[in-house]
């Protein structure tokens, strides 16, 4: 997929690791952008007709531009079996949290990244053989928290603050730029690698070979599983491919149609990704059915994808429709 910004890439993360880890060699990327500032405030209204079809109160065009601002990169194991050329399938859901509108204390947007694999391959090399737990379908996912304090035009990761939980919302990272940052939730710690280059910030995804276990780094290589109840390892050298998160439908290409789940409420496949079945036959977003990668069947081993989206609460603001009217009137 061609990018809409100008990648450098270069060898090392030299700038942002830590003398206690052991780095692979994967591209340092750098941005010519800023925290994204779309043309306009992010609020749908009336005035923008079908611009809403989630009914979430927000321009659909930009909960796409935002979430291709903020996408991860992910890193694979040098053991990885188990990824098709065409996988992770991302999807993606864009959500307000709390108050929204333009006179708001603070905005807060949600996006939910969930990844999908036909197989999980089960557990790596390092475990010899005595741990397997290969199963059809595999679906992990992260959370990224954004703010804004213009009143909804311009977004960013909240510096100091929860802005990234990789594997589950129990695995919070605290964003503090170009550094190692633990989670206090995790006894071990749980460091998180962030880009400094140009002011732009975004987690790496490391993906466990084969079993896709998320990691933040390569920190528990060849270590026992912290998603297991047994002595089975991870591995996560990332010496394996590495490559940008497709948004896309069509990742040969830019623009429409994007992964856009839409919301709960609302999520007409006319605009936004329903059905799966162009990768996983039989599969769809909003699935209560336990995840099987296209195969049929049940299983335990996955959860729904209905389950992964976000349902956190917001109202809107006293004010919403007087400012908003305003604003239009005025041609912001």
């Amino acid at each position: 997929m061609k990018l809409a910004s100008t990648i450098a890439l270069a060898v090392g993360l030299a700038a942002v690791a830590s003398p206690a880890l052991a780095i692979p060699i994967i591209p340092s990327v750098q941005y010519t952008r800023g925290p994204l500032t779309l043309p306009t405030r992010i609020f749908a209204g009336p005035a923008l007709g079908d611009g809403d079809q989630d009914q979430d109160f927000l321009i659909d065009a930009y909960e796409d531009q935002l979430a291709e601002h903020f996408k991860p990169y992910f890193v694979f194991d040098s053991a990885e079996s188990a990824t098709r050329i065409y996988e992770p399938i991302t999807l993606f859901q864009v959500r307000p949290n709390g108050c929204v509108g333009v006179g708001c204390a603070e905005l807060k947007i949600i996006i939910k990244y969930v990844f999908l694999w036909a197989l999980d391959g089960g557990y790596g090399p390092s475990s010899g053989g005595f741990c397997d737990d290969t199963h059809v379908g595999d679906n992990q996912g992260i959370t990224v928290n954004l703010t804004s304090t213009d009143g909804g035009r311009t977004w960013f990761l909240p510096e100091g603050r929860r802005a990234v939980a990789i594997g589950d919302e129990g695995h919070w990272l605290t964003f503090v730029p170009g550094r190692f940052t633990p989670v206090s939730s995790l006894p071990e710690g749980f460091p998180m690698l962030w880009t400094d280059s140009g002011g732009i910030y975004f987690p790496y995804v490391f993906f466990s070979a084969s079993k896709h276990h998320q990691y933040s780094g390569p920190w528990n290589d060849g270590e026992d599983s912290i998603y297991s109840d047994w002595w089975c390892n991870d591995d996560v050298n990332g010496n394996g491919r590495n490559f940008w998160a497709c948004l896309n439908r069509d990742c040969t290409s830019e623009g429409l149609p994007f992964n856009n789940v839409g919301e709960p409420e609302a999520h007409p496949e006319s605009r936004f990704v329903g059905s799966l079945s162009q990768w996983y036959p039989g599969e769809h977003a909003w699935s209560t059915a336990r995840f099987r990668g296209g195969y049929g069947g049940s299983s335990d081993a996955t959860s729904s994808l209905n389950g992964m989206w976000s349902r956190a609460t917001f109202t809107l603001s006293d004010d919403f429709w007087d400012l908003y009217t305003a604003e239009i009137s005025n041609a912001w």
